[in-house]
Order: C-alpha cells, then sequence, then structure tokens
C-alpha cells in the first residue's frame, strides 16, 4: 500500500464520531461503490476527491482493508479513567454509588429515539474532579466523547 496514505482498519481505532459516519454512509441509498468510496475517505481522512484519483490497484487495497466492518465490534470493558482532548474523565458507573440525576438522565436518553450513545455514556463520564451535573459543560463532555474510541463509548453507555 501507498506509504503517504493510511486507512483505520478495525474497530479499535474507529472514534464513536468516526462510526457515526460510517453507519450514515453503509445506510445511504446510493451505489455500492459511491458508498466504498466515502467509506475510505472517513477512515482516511481524505478527500473523496483525492480517493477517486488515486491509481485502481491502492484503492483495491484500501477496499481489501474495509472486511473488518463485516465482523461484530469487539465487547470492551470500561476503562476507569478517559484523557480526551485534553480533557481529565472519571467514570463513575458503580450502580451503588450512582446518584438520581444520573439515573434519570440515564432513562430518558435511553428513551429517545434514536438513542443517543453519546448521551448515554455523558451519564457515567464525569470530568475530573466534579460530580455528576456539577459545574461543567455537558456540551464539552459529550464533544469530547465523540473523538473517544467507538468501542469505549459502547461499552460506557452499555456497562
Amino acid at each position: 500500500m501507498d506509504n503517504k496514505i493510511t486507512i483505520k482498519n478495525s474497530w479499535e481505532s474507529i472514534t464513536f464520531n468516526e462510526f457515526q459516519q460510517l453507519v450514515q454512509i453503509s445506510g445511504a441509498d446510493i451505489p455500492e461503490h459511491y458508498k466504498t468510496t466515502h467509506l475510505i475517505s472517513i477512515l482516511t481522512g481524505w478527500d473523496v476527491d483525492e480517493i477517486e484519483k488515486l491509481p485502481i490497484r491502492i484503492f483495491t487495497q484500501l477496499k481489501n482493508a474495509l472486511s473488518f466492518m463485516n465482523m461484530e465490534p469487539d465487547t470492551v470493558k470500561h476503562k476507569n479513567e478517559y484523557e480526551v482532548n485534553g480533557h481529565k474523565y472519571v467514570v463513575k458507573a458503580e450502580v451503588d454509588k450512582i446518584v438520581t440525576a444520573q439515573f434519570l438522565d440515564y432513562t430518558t436518553y435511553s428513551a429517545e429515539n434514536p438513542q443517543s450513545l453519546i448521551k448515554l455514556a455523558s451519564c457515567f463520564l464525569v470530568p475530573e474532579g466534579h460530580t455528576y451535573g456539577d459545574g461543567y459543560d455537558v456540551n464539552q463532555v459529550w464533544n469530547d466523547i465523540g473523538d473517544m474510541s467507538f468501542l469505549d463509548v459502547k461499552a460506557l453507555a452499555f456497562f
């Protein structure tokens, strides 16, 4: 494969935001070869126009790297702490220590259609030095969760 282009080729390497884009493209009503080009674009960070200019040999190698998408993502256990975009977070998911606000938010977010995994995960990911819902910007937390590994977000949302 070309040394100048790399592609994410495992569920472990995909951020939650990238996962959402992959789902959107996979479900789009467009020809399969356009889907493939867009999927490669998401996973390489290259524009679709740049992908379309690649030699077919390189394109085929990149397309083959998408095979992981046919496999079920692994299930991972959430960590106790995360650092995302320079922000430190602590996981507060011990059932006997969950506060009522966490439970209510989780229940509310679970009922939304479609469920927002970012919002569900935010019920258990609290900025270091804070308690749940106290004195921090939840929109910042949501933005940071989007940049986390898809597998970590899934682990937090469905602890």
